[in-house]
């Protein structure tokens, strides 16, 4: 039995890819779960994801085993589930013949059975074969497939020792054009190495990520700290915390830079921090983030109407007016951003203002999502779905209540 054994950069990219895939997993758990704050993850970000890379390789290891053969036969035909180390194994005396065989896992394939090879679009290498249709046919048929086989699993100079036998077992083979090209095209030295380079940069790109992620979650856990401790002391620690991990320079690092300086990510960071800072009474400097994150992440209805609200707590209505403004022009759809504007006039005692704001926003709604009712069929009207905070509704309702 000869293996036919995958190139070293299929592997690294299996590798890696399911790495990628696992570490998603982790990163969810700890965004989402706070039982790992005894830990300091900016010290634990490399080490997971060396782990994570153990846990890939066994896992791919696994799937490639015959047990796991076995299990999926009746979904893979006895063919293994994945193409990890092993691409086919060749059982041949000292000669191939027609009576050779290669195995795909548990499904054995005689050489002389094969009457076509076909590379697809796709990469794939199918292998088909007429021994239950039999050769002679007027009729256009579709012959059954024996096997798929991952072409970009092998370097070219094994796809071309495979073909080789497979014509030597069967003379009469047919090779489709697309496969005639890629065995014409020349072995270019060092085209491996390309790859497997491509694969040693995504392996790089993952260690950093797992780096910067626990920097960044930890970094989060602080400014969350920093809320939610009771004592002024222990809040300012976290955030002092906080705030050197956030001023740590990281030229090196790609994914840092993604967190902290684009986007979502980097958003999420100055809310935070605003956040920190406004439980903590500095509302300038709260005002100051918000304003930064809002920077970052624009479209956001939640950051304008937070820092909204922190203007009208603030005394400072005008800004507050223009926030608003800006979000209702942006979220045509949304009543929460016209209810703190009603609510904002309201306070100043303006009835009649509050009167028209509310009489336009109703014809404003009535053309962007209500319509003309009642719609068909019955009971499918349009409605406004509005997402509320804890902080919303204690904001208005202690302000519309008598």
């Amino acid at each position: 039995m000869t293996k036919i054994g995958t190139s070293i950069s299929h592997r690294a990219y299996a590798l890696v890819r399911t790495a990628y895939a696992l570490f998603a997993v982790v990163f969810i758990y700890f965004f989402v779960d706070s039982s790992w704050f005894s830990l300091d993850l900016s010290w634990f970000g490399l080490p997971i994801i060396l782990l994570i890379l153990g846990i890939a390789h066994l896992l791919l290891l696994a799937l490639e085993s015959d047990t796991v053969t076995g299990l999926c036969q009746w979904l893979k035909g006895g063919t293994p589930a994945i193409c990890y180390r092993t691409w086919l194994n060749l059982e041949q005396d000292q000669e191939v013949t027609a009576d050779s065989a290669l195995w795909l896992g548990r499904r054995q394939i005689r050489l002389g059975a094969i009457q076509s090879l076909e590379l697809t679009f796709w990469g794939n290498l199918m292998v088909r074969t007429d021994a239950a249709s039999g050769s002679d046919s007027p009729h256009k048929r579709v012959l059954p497939i024996l096997a798929r086989l991952p072409v970009g699993a092998v370097d070219l100079v094994r796809l071309k020792e495979f073909v080789e036998k497979i014509q030597k077992a069967r003379p009469d083979v047919a090779i489709n054009r697309r496969l005639e090209k890629r065995l014409a095209s020349k072995i270019v030295r060092g085209e491996e190495m390309v790859k497997l380079l491509g694969a040693v940069f995504l392996c790089y790109v993952l260690l950093d990520l797992g780096f910067s992620t626990g920097f960044y979650l930890e970094m989060l856990k602080d400014y969350h700290l920093a809320r939610k401790t009771e004592k002024i002391s222990d809040a300012k620690k976290s955030y002092a915390i906080a705030e050197r991990m956030r001023l740590t320079p990281m030229s090196l690092s790609l994914v840092h830079r993604a967190l902290f300086e684009r986007g979502s990510a980097a958003s999420g960071v100055w809310q935070a921090r605003a956040e920190a800072l406004w439980d903590t009474e500095d509302r300038q400097g709260a005002l100051e983030s918000i304003a930064r994150a809002q920077e970052y992440y624009p479209q956001s209805l939640r950051l304008a109407i937070e820092r909204a609200r922190w203007l009208a707590i603030s005394g400072r209505r005008k800004e507050c007016r223009e926030i608003l403004e800006k979000a209702i022009e942006k979220h045509d759809d949304s009543f929460l951003p016209r209810l703190y504007m009603l609510v904002l006039f309201a306070e100043g005692k303006d009835v009649e203002r509050v009167r028209g704001l509310y009489k336009q926003y109703c014809q404003d709604l009535d053309e962007d999502v209500f319509g003309e009712e009642p719609w068909w069929p019955p009971g499918g009207d349009r409605f406004l779905s509005q997402r509320w905070y804890r902080e919303d509704m204690r904001y208005l309702m202690d302000r519309l209540l008598p």
